[in-house]
């Protein structure tokens, strides 16, 4: 039997560690429920309530997406308290392209008829609207370059201006440097991501591009490889 007595043992319960696993304790279980599994299950992706957007002149940026986030935004403030507000699973941009995921129909049509109120009044003149098309997702890349020229404190970032100096037939804004390995035999390993642009256009050289006083080969993964 136990010696601590109730007012004790009360504090040793709410103490900030008890607390906090006891927490962490109550959400695992939460998400294990068999409703939690249900909820998950039951949202299956629907592309019919995604939408698109791009500018007619440039590329999406995060300026432009807050520009028309803040927009609809405006026209949202104006829906009267008794009436549901427009739910969104999710919204962002990629590749240049924005996109917003609406929760059901009568949001995807409030959607559809706020942007098109910003376009047609001219809110953001160079907003366009457009059906929604999957973005291909990034390929992986691994390749190796030599140490010379010295990549310096960022790595990353020289690696990409390397690439893009010498070979401006290649769009670079998309492609992402993953890691740059440490020096082995003279040789960094570097391992990128590109888009399916770049992919069509660096297959068709077989694969090299130019980098410091030679070409490397770039090794693309397969589309249907998970990395």
């Amino acid at each position: 039997m136990s010696d601590i007595d109730f007012e004790t043992e009360y504090r040793l319960l709410m103490s900030p560690a008890n607390a906090s696993s006891a927490s962490k304790d109550s959400a695992k279980r939460a998400a294990n429920s068999p409703a939690s599994s249900e909820a998950k299950k039951s949202h299956v992706e629907n592309t019919d309530l995604k939408l698109a957007f791009k500018r007619k002149n440039a590329e999406v940026d995060q300026q432009f997406f807050e520009a028309v986030c803040s927009a609809l935004s405006d026209i949202q403030s104006d829906i009267p308290s008794d009436v549901t507000y427009p739910g969104f699973y999710g919204s962002g941009f990629k590749m240049g392209i924005g996109w917003f995921y609406a929760r059901d129909d009568e949001s995807m049509l409030w959607l559809k008829s706020a942007l098109k109120r910003i376009v047609e009044k001219r809110i953001i003149p160079d907003l366009e609207v457009l059906p929604y098309t999957k973005i291909s997702p990034l390929r992986r890349v691994v390749f190796s370059v030599p140490t010379i020229p010295r990549l310096g404190k960022d790595a990353k970032s020289s690696v990409l201006r390397n690439i893009a100096r010498l070979n401006p037939n290649l769009c670079t804004n998309y492609w992402r440097v993953l890691r740059v390995l440490p020096p082995q035999g003279g040789r960094h390993t570097i391992i990128m991501e590109i888009d399916e642009g770049s992919v069509s256009a660096i297959e068709s050289q077989r694969c090299k591009v130019f980098y410091a006083f030679s070409q490397v080969f770039l090794s693309i993964t397969a589309k249907n490889d998970t990395a």
